[in-house]
Formats: C-alpha cells, sequence, structure tokens
C-alpha cells in the first residue's frame, strides 16, 4: 500500500508542475479566490455557470488572467476543470450533470 501511495504521490506532484493551477490561484486575493469558489460551486449545484455580470469584473479578470475561468463575449464558459461548452466530457454529482474540459478532469 505504501508504494502505491507513494506512486500516486510522486504522480500528483508531476501533474500540479505540469498545470500549476492550483499555485496560480493561491497567488490571487482572497476576493479572487472566493469568485472562483462560488463559480465552482455553481455549476455543481446547476450544472451551469453564474451570469458573469453577477460577478465583480476584477476578480473575473484575474481568474480569466491565470486560466482558471474561460469567458467568451462576456459570458462564463469554463471554469477549470468546469465548461458549459460540449466536449463529449461530462460528470454527474448526484442529480446534476457537470460538462467537463477533458476526459482527465471526469475522473478528478
Amino acid at each position: 500500500m505504501l508504494i502505491a501511495t507513494s506512486t500516486a504521490d510522486a504522480g500528483f506532484e508531476r501533474l500540479s508542475a505540469t498545470f500549476p493551477l492550483a499555485d496560480r490561484l493561491a497567488e490571487l486575493p482572497d476576493g479572487a479566490r472566493r469568485t472562483h469558489r462560488a463559480i465552482l460551486d455553481t455549476y455543481l449545484a446547476t450544472g451551469e455557470p453564474p451570469s458573469a455580470g453577477a460577478l465583480d469584473p476584477t476578480h473575473l479578470a484575474a481568474l480569466s488572467e491565470v486560466d482558471a475561468v474561460v469567458v467568451d463575449e462576456g459570458a462564463i464558459v469554463g471554469a477549470y476543470p468546469f465548461t458549459s461548452q460540449a466536449t463529449g466530457h461530462a460528470v454527474q454529482i448526484v442529480e446534476t450533470i457537470v460538462g467537463a474540459m477533458c476526459s482527465l478532469d471526469a475522473l478528478a
């Protein structure tokens, strides 16, 4: 069991180094991180993102800059790992189906 844990830990470290989103989010102000959490919570509850107009534009811009949120024509279309766009990948959480950006995101 210890070997599996060590292997999983090593894999997680490699993945984190390749996709350092958590590090980039940690550098953002608290308000931006709370906005990110609110976006994810809305995806989880409804399967859709909140209206961009209901969020602080400064926080939304900061999240977009670090690739945590995808905004297209003023609308949120993704918040890693979720998306509103058809990708062929989704995850079901209780009765809510949420689109995932890729198959690995659906597994995460």
